[in-house]
């Protein structure tokens, strides 16, 4: 099994990337940590719903991009995969029984089905903006007082930091349902500001996702990776 670190290992320096757990310190069974491992992925937004735009970029296909070929990814190395949505729609509809507005409807379907799943960690995939043009960079997301899913964040921060090499931002706690009302290790990525112009037009590169994608995945492999779980 240690073989299989070292080719994954290879794989990862053709391509310019590496695992930031060294594989000397993994255990023998590490090789496959996503096998069977059941991970949610929830692209934020979606059908009437754009979240943050710039022109006709917007969020809600940014991420449903993203949730897509990360699920992809996932379930090449073994993983269980859900997404909250795979078409550009909400989850407003699928809560009739709730009370509210549409936005608050769509909240709480995804946390609903997040707490179903049981999975072992949830990934939730966003695009900031903010009235300044100047901020940039990507940043995670965690539960307070959960120090499981503040491990994962920094993890995928720090891949994120490794790959894209355009972000010196660090993890918070965030107050969010999909975080705060989760049952289990749960993170919140913006993957950047689509209001950095320059930043914006990263996000509307598919080579760019490609590269955001790799990094969640990579640091989703090392926290599970170096704790076991």
């Amino acid at each position: 099994m240690q073989r299989k670190i070292s080719l994954l290992a290879v794989l990862m320096a053709l391509l310019g990337m590496q695992l930031l757990v060294p594989t000397a310190a993994l255990p023998a069974y590490a090789s496959l940590p996503l096998f069977t491992r059941v991970i949610a992925i929830d692209p934020g937004h979606g059908g009437p719903d754009p979240g943050a735009t710039r022109g006709d970029l917007l969020e809600k296909d940014i991420v449903l991009d993203l949730g897509l070929e990360l699920r992809d990814l996932l379930q090449g190395t073994g993983a269980i995969t859900y997404l909250t949505r795979d078409t550009d729609t909400d989850l407003a509809d699928q809560n009739p029984q709730v009370s509210g507005g549409r936005k608050r409807k769509d909240i709480l379907r995804r946390v609903d089905l997040v707490n179903e799943w049981q999975p072992d960690a949830v990934l939730s995939l966003h695009v900031n903006a903010i009235g300044s043009s100047r901020w940039r960079g990507a940043q995670v997301f965690y539960q307070a007082d959960n120090p499981a899913s503040e491990e994962l964040a920094n993890t995928i921060q720090a891949a994120l930091a490794k790959v894209l090499k355009n972000t010196n931002r660090m993890p918070k706690p965030g107050d969010y349902r999909i975080l705060t009302d989760s049952q289990v290790p749960a993170v919140l990525i913006e993957v950047g500001f689509i209001s950095n112009p320059e930043e914006a037009a990263l996000l509307a590169n598919a080579d760019y996702r490609s590269k955001i994608v790799w990094a969640i995945y990579l640091g989703l492999y090392n926290w599970l990776a170096a704790s076991c779980r």
